[in-house]
């Protein structure tokens, strides 16, 4: 029996045409209409406007149709040291991960691929870092550096570099990178309500005042529980015995030696 195969496809979608389940043409947008003996056709309608493809198919059409996955599809495939941003009509939309493909449609859109080769940068360029949401992004660590603090790269459990006060991000891509902040202002410490005797036998307290102060060297690296591969660890403490500046205050002049029996 005859029948007629009917499809509408619009302007923003296109549709595969299929004869008894084996790829025919692409249909562009209009109205098709074809005799169907056995009703053998079949027609997958989809939307190409800012989309994506399954990567199997795309790399499907790449064996099998090249000529149409090459005028259709983009398709990106990252190594494994590799990452790549697609833009979607100059917007930054995609994030492709290492060892990872995606296709695209290019068919009405405009579809720009930025390969980035994280294992020979380092450092995320801004250029890449204002195209990227670094809170969705997890091959990216980044951290915010105040001017009262240190920053401390770490690669690999090494001190890589120290940084400035700012903005710093860098890819986490083949490698474990943390990023340690260290308060570098004086820091408190307090010894209150001492009593002592002075050699009169007069009670006196003595309230020490001390300030300690991260200077010079860098603290060693920290353990691998400190955080996790990736990440950003958090504020540190400064170590005390790096730096130490005493001042006191005395209600009565400095008390002389304990004599022998007041001693322990």
């Amino acid at each position: 029996m005859l029948f007629k195969f009917k499809v509408v496809v619009k302007d923003d979608e296109r549709a595969f045409l299929v004869r008894d389940g084996r790829f025919e043409r692409l249909l562009g947008p209009g109205r098709f209409v074809a005799l169907d003996y056995g009703r053998r056709l079949n027609a997958e309608v989809v939307k190409v406007a800012r989309a994506e493809i399954a990567a199997d198919k795309a790399l499907l059409f790449a064996k099998t149709h090249p000529e149409v996955a090459r005028e259709n599809f983009e398709i990106v495939q990252a190594g494994p040291n590799d990452v790549a941003i697609v833009s979607l009509d100059g917007e930054p939309r995609h994030f492709v991960l290492p060892n990872t493909t995606r296709a695209f449609w290019k068919t009405i859109t405009k579809v720009d691929v930025e390969r980035i080769d994280a294992a020979t940068e380092l450092r995320v360029a801004k250029r890449h870092l204002d195209k990227l949401d670094p809170a969705r992004t997890p091959m990216v660590v980044l951290g915010m550096v105040e001017a009262h603090e240190a920053g401390l790269l770490f690669v690999d459990g090494k001190l890589a570099e120290r940084l400035p006060a700012g903005r710093h991000a860098f890819w986490a891509v083949g490698r474990t990178v943390k990023i340690q902040k260290v308060d570098t202002r004086p820091q408190p410490l307090e010894v209150t309500a001492q009593e002592i005797l002075t050699k009169d036998r007069v009670g006196i307290r003595v309230t020490l005042t001390a300030f300690t102060r991260v200077v010079g060297q860098p603290p060693a690296p920290p353990s691998e529980g400190a955080g996790g591969a990736g990440e950003a660890g958090g504020e540190g403490r400064p170590h005390r015995p790096a730096h130490r500046r005493r001042s006191g205050w005395l209600r009565r002049p400095a008390a002389e030696p304990l004599p022998p029996a007041h001693r322990r």
